[in-house]
């Protein structure tokens, strides 16, 4: 029986470019503390069930990438009830620390995309998760409509964050 060496595959994924994501870029944002592991909070945040209460939705599917596992190239659908469905794509995948999706919202005139970042930082006593939305990119009505809607979801955002580490919290 032979194992592959997975060490340098990790030092590849390790070295590789992060997305960039800067402060400047970023429209809203909200984060809540955890006590839990980082592990049990990142497969939670992996996982279609919780994410749809993390995204205050439906229900949501994983389309995993050509490899067949989730991680870049795989797709979190979004389902938001009657037809309305969002793809998320996963453009950076950094297990326990950070993922990083493409999100396809359509608007009249044009669609429009949204970066949104999961970033899981630890902290005395388990993990804060950040969840944050960058400057959309389209057609300038999708651009300011975006803009408004994230002005008026931030307490959305923040109460579907603790609504998600209460759900996790108590499974």
């Amino acid at each position: 029986c032979w194992v592959p060496d997975m060490h340098p595959v990790w030092l590849e994924q390790r070295q590789r470019s992060e997305t960039a994501f800067h402060a400047a870029e970023i429209i809203i944002e909200g984060s809540v503390m955890i006590p839990l592991p980082p592990e049990i909070v990142w497969d939670r945040l992996a996982n279609p069930r919780y994410r749809s209460v993390l995204m205050g939705v439906e229900r949501q599917e994983i389309e995993p990438a050509a490899n067949g596992r989730t991680g870049e190239g795989g797709v979190f659908v979004c389902h938001h009830g009657g037809n309305r469905v969002t793809p998320q794509v996963i453009i950076e995948w950094r297990p326990f620390e950070r993922v990083v999706t493409k999100d396809k919202l359509p608007f009249p005139g044009g669609t429009t995309y949204i970066h949104v970042e999961y970033r899981l930082e630890p902290v005395t006593g388990g993990i804060r998760l950040t969840q944050a939305f960058g400057r959309p990119e389209g057609p300038a009505y999708g651009r300011l409509a975006t803009r408004i809607m994230g002005s008026m979801m931030r307490t959305r955002i923040e109460r579907d964050l603790e609504v998600f580490s209460r759900a996790i919290q108590n499974n």
